[in-house]
């Protein structure tokens, strides 16, 4: 998320396979949420915590889920060679 770029929710299929990305318009700060419904997961941004919009073309089904699913917080400046910094803050994961 940043001013000039909004919101891209990025994501691979499997491990390995080439990452699919979509991108909504956005204000900073925005609030993001992750869901998860059975093995498909989806993008949510809101301006107040409360009203969430899907960001489409997000959902990213991964039919072979099994086991353990490990979650995390993750930036890139998507510039080679390039560090960035990110600010982030109530964070909760739920389940």
């Amino acid at each position: 998320m940043t001013p000039g770029h909004g919101v891209v929710a990025q994501g691979r299929t499997a491990q390995g396979a080439p990452t699919a990305q979509a991108a909504t318009p956005g204000v900073v700060p925005t609030y993001l949420k992750v869901a998860r419904i059975g093995v498909s997961f989806t993008a949510y941004t809101s301006p107040n915590g409360k009203t969430r919009t899907g960001v489409p073309g997000s959902t990213v089904t991964l039919a072979n889920l099994s086991g353990v699913v490990l979650r995390g917080l993750a930036m890139t400046s998507h510039n080679q060679g390039t560090g960035g910094t990110v600010a982030m803050g109530t964070v909760e994961l739920v389940g």
